[in-house]
């Protein structure tokens, strides 16, 4: 799978979705720094790097790029904003994102963090910001004029949707 994400073009999207202390995040993350107990994030990327080091010895070139956002009550906060000083830090906090579809069916956050990456060193640092948060992971291989996304979602508790007050297309 993950190798079409990078080469054919293909928009992935997986989800973990369940109560709190079913394994969202162990299935999502696992534990990166043990090579049997990795989740899928830290695998399908490990996939997708050596994919596209594969092809680029056949002469595919390719542009890696990262965003991590966490969506909250319909409230986004970009998790790889780099400035995170105090002051200017609660002003990201309270900045408006919005989400926009293109003409062609892409769905895009505003503003959002986007940040490039060549290694599988560079993603696991980013990971690591985003450890402690439910977040959106979305990894894009860019090669010429074909894009493949790969959206991946560790959802909260399932048990909170109540107090979240989220319902029909909200959910």
């Amino acid at each position: 799978m993950q190798k079409n994400v990078a080469q054919y073009a293909k928009i992935v999207c997986i989800f973990a979705y369940g109560q709190t202390g079913s394994g969202k995040t162990y299935t999502m993350m696992g534990k990166p720094e043990a090579p049997e107990q990795k989740g899928l994030i830290p695998r399908s990327l490990e996939q997708i790097f050596e994919t596209s080091q594969s092809l680029q010895c056949q002469g595919w070139t390719y542009k890696i790029q990262a965003s991590m956002l966490k969506i909250y009550n319909e409230t986004i906060r970009d998790l790889l904003s780099s400035n995170r000083s105090t002051s200017t830090y609660l002003t990201l906090l309270n900045k408006q994102y919005t989400i926009k579809h293109d003409s062609a069916g892409n769905t895009h956050v505003s503003d959002l963090t986007i940040v490039d990456v060549c290694s599988i060193k560079e993603i696991s640092f980013l990971l690591d910001q985003a450890a402690r948060s439910r977040f959106y992971f979305v990894h894009q291989a860019m090669e010429q004029q074909v894009q493949g996304v790969l959206n991946m979602i560790n959802l909260a508790g399932s048990e909170r949707l109540a107090k979240s007050g989220s319902t029909g297309d909200r959910l």
